[in-house]
C-alpha cells in the first residue's frame, strides 16, 4: 500500500498550511485595522530589546520586533506573523499526535482544532502573550513524547528550552507545562529513578534560559508580576462555584464550533458509532488526558493565587481540544469515513465564513473612516507635522493610551513609546535622554482612552512644559456602536 505524502492536498501538513494561508488572506481582506493595544505595545516594547517590561515577559515582544525588520510594519505583515506563529504550534500539535494516532486521526483532530474560534477567525489575528506561547508549548510536548518514548538525554535538554522560551513569553505557562508534564508522565508511566533526574535536567536548562529576565526583575522590582497580580480580580468566599461554571461557559464558547462540526460529521449513517466513548478504554488517552489537566490545573493555580482565571488562559488549552475530541470517539469509529467528512466541512466552513463576511462589507454603508483605524491616520499625519515644523525624527511619543504604542508602529519614525504619560512605569526607555531627546504628546477624549482630554493635556503640560507647537486635529469617523459617523478630535503637543 502506498503511503500518502506529508505535503500531498489531502495531508495534515497541507490542512496547517492552508489554513494559516486562508486566515492571512481572511485578515488582511476584511479587518480594518489590528484593533487591539496588544498588538501595538508589543512592537514599542520589542523595538528596545529590553530584558522586561511593565505588564509582560519580552519574548514575544522580541519576536514582533525581529519580525518587522524584515516586514514592513503594515497590519498585513502582522496577521502574517500570527499566521506563521499558530502553523509552527499546528505542526507541533501534529507531530505529537503522530507518536500516539494514525494520520486519519491527525487529520481529523487538527481539522477539528483550527475552528476553535480564538485560533481561527475570532481572535487568530491577534500576536499577543496568550498566543505566543503556543508554538513553545506545543514544542515542549513534542520534545518530552520524543525523549520519553527515544529516551534521549538531548531531547529532554531541547524540552527545557522549549518550557524556558514558554515563559519568557508569559508566566502562566508554568500552569500548562506543568499540566502537559503530568499528563505525559501519567500516560508513559516511566521509572521514577529514569525521569526524575531528566525532567530536572528540563527545569535547569529553562531557568537557564530565564536568567537574564529573572535579574532584570529582580533589578526593577518585578514590575511584570506586580501588574499580573493586579490585572486579576481577587476571589471572594463563595464565589468559587459560580466562577468555574463562567468560566467553563466560556471554554465552550471557544470549542463550540468543533464540536458542532464533529456532531453534523457523525449524523449519518446511525450506526456510524456502535459503542459509547471510553467503555473500554485500558486508560485515558493522551489528549484527552492533556486537555483536561490544562483545565484542571487552571483552576488549581487560581485557587492558590486566590485570583479569578483569565478567560485567555483557556485558549491556549483550547489548542489541545481537537485531539481531546478525537480521543473521547471509541474505537470502533470508522475513520477513514469521518476523515472527507471532516475535510468537506472544512470547506463548507471556510465558504460560509467569507460569503457571510463579504455580505456584511457589501451591506455596511460607511464613506468614512472605520473609527479603529483612525490612530494609523493619526500616526501618518502626526509624523508629517512634526517634520514639516523641524524636519527632523520624532524620538519619543506619548499621551493617551495606547495612541503612543499605534504612533510608534505607524510612524515611519518608530520613536519609543511611553505607557500613558507614566514614564516611571516605562522602563523600557531611558529616562534622562527622554528629556533631551524631540517628542510629541497625543492627546484623546474617547473613554477607553487614558488618560483622556484635558487631563492628559493639563498633565503633559505639567510635567514638560508647555509645547513649542500645540496643534488640535479634527477627523469624521465612523462609530460601529452608534451606527453613525461622528467627529473625533486629537491634541498634539510638540517639543523639538
Amino acid at each position: 500500500m502506498l503511503k500518502k505524502p506529508f505535503f500531498g492536498i489531502s495531508s495534515s501538513a497541507f490542512l496547517i498550511f492552508f489554513n494559516a494561508l486562508f486566515l492571512w488572506i481572511f485578515f488582511s481582506l476584511f479587518r480594518q485595522a489590528l484593533d487591539t493595544a496588544d498588538m501595538f505595545e508589543n512592537y514599542a516594547w520589542g523595538i528596545t530589546w529590553t530584558l522586561g517590561n511593565n505588564k509582560h515577559p519580552p519574548l514575544f515582544s522580541w519576536v514582533t520586533a525581529f519580525w518587522f525588520q524584515i516586514f514592513p510594519t503594515k497590519d498585513w505583515a502582522y496577521y502574517l506573523l500570527n499566521e506563521f506563529n499558530l502553523l509552527i504550534a499546528l505542526a507541533f500539535i501534529m507531530l505529537s499526535m503522530r507518536k500516539v494516532l494514525d494520520e486519519d486521526k491527525v487529520f481529523i483532530a487538527l481539522g477539528l482544532t483550527i475552528v476553535v474560534l480564538p485560533l481561527g477567525i475570532d481572535n487568530g489575528y491577534r500576536y499577543n502573550a496568550n498566543l505566543a506561547q503556543l508554538p513553545f508549548l506545543t514544542g515542549y510536548l513534542w520534545a518530552l513524547l520524543t525523549a520519553f518514548t527515544e529516551k534521549r538525554i538531548s531531547i529532554f535538554c531541547l524540552a527545557g528550552v522549549f518550557a524556558g522560551a514558554a515563559v519568557l513569553s508569559k508566566y502562566s505557562a508554568i500552569v500548562l507545562i506543568s499540566a502537559i508534564t503530568f499528563a505525559t508522565f501519567l500516560y508513559f508511566k516511566p521509572k521514577l529513578t529514569y525521569v526524575l533526574p531528566r525532567l530536572l535536567l528540563t527545569g535547569l536548562i529553562a531557568l537557564t534560559v530565564l536568567s537574564p529576565h529573572i535579574y532584570w526583575g529582580v533589578q526593577h522590582g518585578w514590575p511584570s508580576l506586580h501588574y499580573m497580580h493586579q490585572m486579576y480580580r481577587p476571589v471572594e468566599q463563595g464565589e468559587w462555584f459560580s466562577i468555574i461554571v463562567n468560566r467553563l461557559r466560556i471554554l465552550f464558547t471557544y470549542v463550540a464550533s468543533s464540536l458542532a462540526m464533529l456532531g453534523i460529521a457523525l449524523l449519518y449513517p446511525p450506526n456510524f458509532i456502535k459503542t459509547t466513548p471510553l467503555v473500554y478504554r485500558r486508560k485515558i488517552p493522551l489528549g484527552l488526558l492533556i486537555f483536561i489537566s490544562s483545565v484542571i490545573c487552571i483552576f488549581i493555580a487560581s485557587y492558590i493565587e486566590k485570583i479569578t482565571p483569565y478567560s485567555g488562559w483557556f485558549i491556549v488549552c483550547s489548542i489541545f481540544f481537537g485531539w481531546a475530541l478525537v480521543d473521547m470517539l471509541p474505537d470502533v469509529t470508522n475513520w477513514k469515513m469521518l476523515r472527507p467528512r471532516i475535510k468537506l466541512l472544512i470547506i463548507f466552513y471556510i465558504t460560509l465564513v467569507t460569503l457571510v463576511t463579504i455580505y456584511k462589507k457589501l451591506n455596511t454603508e460607511n464613506t468614512y473612516v472605520p473609527l479603529a483605524a483612525l490612530p494609523e491616520i493619526v500616526s501618518k499625519d502626526v509624523t508629517n507635522l512634526y517634520h514639516n515644523a523641524y524636519n527632523k525624527h520624532i524620538d519619543y511619543v506619548a499621551g493617551s493610551f495606547p495612541l503612543p504604542y499605534a504612533i510608534s508602529f505607524y510612524s515611519s519614525d518608530h520613536p519609543y513609546g511611553i505607557y500613558g504619560l507614566d514614564i516611571e512605569q516605562s522602563n523600557w526607555i531611558n529616562k534622562s535622554q527622554f528629556k533631551l531627546k524631540s517628542k510629541v504628546i497625543i492627546c484623546n477624549k474617547e473613554k477607553h482612552y487614558s488618560p483622556t482630554d484635558p487631563e492628559c493635556t493639563q498633565q503633559a503640560i505639567a510635567l514638560f512644559g508647555s509645547p513649542d507647537i500645540h496643534k488640535n486635529l479634527k477627523y469624521q469617523v465612523y462609530d460601529p456602536v452608534l451606527k453613525a459617523s461622528r467627529y473625533v478630535e486629537v491634541n498634539v503637543l510638540m517639543y523639538p
